[in-house]
């Protein structure tokens, strides 16, 4: 990235020099008649597909209408020709406007675009810095540019160090750009990247809210990275920024996924001490305990969100059950689920799914074949469901017979 900051002041000044002069038209056929109005060629560029580039190539060459004193049209050519990938037609029509009028951020930021698009980074380097020469300033947009394209190249690190020296030039990247690049790092599992980025940001001065913090602990909460967990956490009991269910629902399953027993009830604690009731909470909550094995206080919590307020959806009905599942208290898990019709919930596919599958799985096929046909209008999609767990309950009863 160094190699591509440091542009070769001759290549820059041989890019300017060059005169990129167009073809004479008058052995082109016509296609416009002049008595189409600007409005109408307007609105054929903006629709052209790849088999108009011979008429968009005679509005680009014949500027008899006075197209040469429309910086929009001028624009709008070169947009046209980018968006159909015609390169050699949209480099002629860039050295056009730089002829006849000075390209704002828009063109600039668009010509940058084109060169990332055929995976050219170097060359869009040069464009940024011939645009700082034009005295054009980079936006957000530029930038934003370069930090997609090293995200599909999977160079992330390289857009944190064209964001770092930028951020020390009279044209800084903007929040949006950094958070943009905090979230690349991880989607790309980068954790330690991402927290190295967020204190750069912090260093820069600015500030996340608590929807970025919430993004940032939602990444480390899903790898289970509880040691930078409980540093995101820190930093926003420090930074005195508000947290939200969403904000516990991300520690808590965090914590839950690491098996940190005491960090998960600390969380969990905090967040009721905090006043929030939320059902998403709640049924973090619930799946968290399931998961460290204290399925006692899951159902606790179950039965404290039933007298609320908040009563538990599908959802938080689904994960208890599941769990109860999981650990082999099947009867329980079908005496729960007896009772939602009195509780006014109708299981949907989800939850049929963690009934039939976790009664079979303990060789118990028939009682979720009797439960759904007792139903009322049970979802249509959990009958194929059912006739595949009975064939694999034949198919091991089977087995275990023909097994001497």
């Amino acid at each position: 990235s160094e190699e591509m900051l440091r542009v070769s002041s001759f290549r820059r000044a041989s890019l300017k020099s060059e005169s990129n002069t167009r073809k004479p038209t008058h052995d082109k056929p016509m296609y416009f008649k002049r008595t189409e109005t600007i409005d109408q060629i307007t609105q054929f560029v903006e629709n052209a597909t790849p088999s108009d580039l011979p008429k968009m190539r005679e509005i680009a060459q014949n500027r008899s209408w006075g197209l040469q004193q429309d910086h929009l049209t001028n624009f709008l050519i070169f947009k046209n020709f980018v968006r159909l990938r015609a390169w050699e037609d949209a480099e002629n029509e860039w050295a056009e406007m730089r002829k006849r009028m000075a390209p704002d951020v828009r063109a600039w930021n668009l010509l940058i675009a084109s060169h990332l698009q055929r995976d050219d980074p170097t060359t869009a380097m040069e464009c940024l810095m011939d645009m700082i020469d034009a005295n054009i300033a980079p936006n957000g947009y530029t930038f934003h540019e370069f930090l997609e394209h090293f995200h599909q190249k999977k160079q992330n690190e390289t857009s944190f160090e064209l964001l770092e020296h930028f951020s020390q030039t009279p044209f800084p990247p903007n929040f949006k750009n950094w958070i943009l690049l905090l979230s690349n790092f991880g989607k790309a599992a980068r954790y330690e990247e991402q927290l190295r980025t967020y204190r750069k940001m912090k260093e820069l001065g600015f500030k996340l809210d608590t929807h970025g913090w919430n993004a940032l602990l939602g990444s480390f909460s899903k790898a289970g990275r509880v040691d930078l967990l409980e540093c995101g956490y820190q930093e926003m009991k420090d930074t005195n920024c508000p947290f939200d269910p969403v904000t516990y629902m991300a520690l808590i399953q965090g914590a839950s996924i690491a098996a940190k027993q005491d960090l998960t009830r600390n969380f969990i604690e905090e967040s009721q001490l905090a006043g929030f009731r939320h059902e998403g909470l709640y049924s973090a909550s619930i799946q968290a305990m399931a998961r460290i094995g204290d399925l006692q206080s899951a159902e606790e919590m179950f039965r404290a969100m039933q007298s609320s307020d908040i009563k538990p959806s599908n959802q938080t009905w689904t994960v208890l059950l599941h769990a109860l599942g999981q650990a082999g208290k099947l009867d329980h898990m079908v005496a729960l689920f007896k009772e939602m019709p009195a509780q006014g919930i109708v299981p949907d596919e989800i939850l049929w799914t963690t009934i039939i599958t976790n009664l079979a799985r303990g060789g118990r096929a028939m009682e979720a074949k009797q439960l759904l046909e007792a139903a009322s209008n049970p979802p249509k999609q959990v009958w194929p469901i059912m006739r595949m767990a009975m064939q694999s309950s034949k198919r091991t009863a089977a087995a275990s017979m023909a097994t001497p």
